[in-house]
């Protein structure tokens, strides 16, 4: 770190000058020698960086880790960089902007900067959502909105039970155990995607329009028994 970066960001945040020089005093007059060959070097003078081991040093990273318009623009400048040297691109339509604890006026001006939307918590990866907490059913919805999207696209062509039964195997199970590996899944969404399992086997749709010719508990029997077994969670 910047000795007189630091200097401007404590007299910026209104420090009084007299405690900043204190400060920059304590952070300034550090000596360093170097473990060589199993002997101490001479002494040579810092120029930049914090104590370490001090308890104010912390305390002073927080403060000039602070985020502003400048740090804003070198990143930006950082990620073009690497984009020319890589070849590799961010799609900024994907792409969204986290901002926590800074006045409405930043916010919107780092968003017209970087040109992207403001995200929301809690934001998915890899089509799943992140979560510190036990996922609820609420977050878990989206899992049944892509199965169901799925049946749709499936509805206007003719299938056969074995077909449609291959489908909810390989692609609807697939789609469920993906999220289970990751986090357990509310029993009200396993209960909601064997219902549209169930539908979907018997109805090739979403929408129940005949009575089930096998129930689904007896679906899921072990194949020794003559069924298929659908494997549940």
């Amino acid at each position: 770190m910047e000795w007189d970066f630091l200097r401007t960001v404590l007299l910026e945040f209104g420090v009084p000058f007299k405690l900043v020089e204190l400060i920059m005093t304590c952070v300034s007059t550090v000596s360093y020698s170097l473990l060589l060959n199993g002997g101490l070097t001479e002494k040579f003078e810092a120029r930049k960086g914090l104590r370490q081991g001090d308890p104010m040093s912390p305390y002073l990273f927080v403060l000039a880790m602070e985020a502003d318009e400048i740090s804003m623009k070198m990143l930006i400048r950082c990620f073009q960089k690497f984009s020319e040297v890589s070849g590799l691109h961010a799609n900024m339509d994907k792409s969204s902007l986290y901002i926590a604890g800074v006045k409405n006026e930043f916010k919107d001006k780092m968003l017209a900067e970087l040109q992207l939307s403001e995200g929301t918590l809690p934001f998915k990866y890899l089509g799943v959502p992140l979560s510190a907490k036990k996922i609820s059913t609420q977050q878990c919805m989206s899992l049944v909105e892509r199965i169901v999207d799925n049946i749709r696209s499936w509805t206007s062509k003719f299938h056969s039970y074995a077909g449609s039964l291959q489908l909810i195997k390989s692609v609807l199970f697939e789609m469920q155990t993906y999220w289970a590996q990751v986090f357990l899944i509310p029993k009200k969404i396993v209960k909601m995607v064997d219902s549209i399992c169930m539908r979907y086997m018997w109805t090739g749709s979403n929408e129940t329009t005949q009575r089930n010719l096998i129930s689904w508990e007896t679906l899921c029997k072990p194949k020794a028994a003559g069924l298929t077994k659908h494997n549940q969670l």
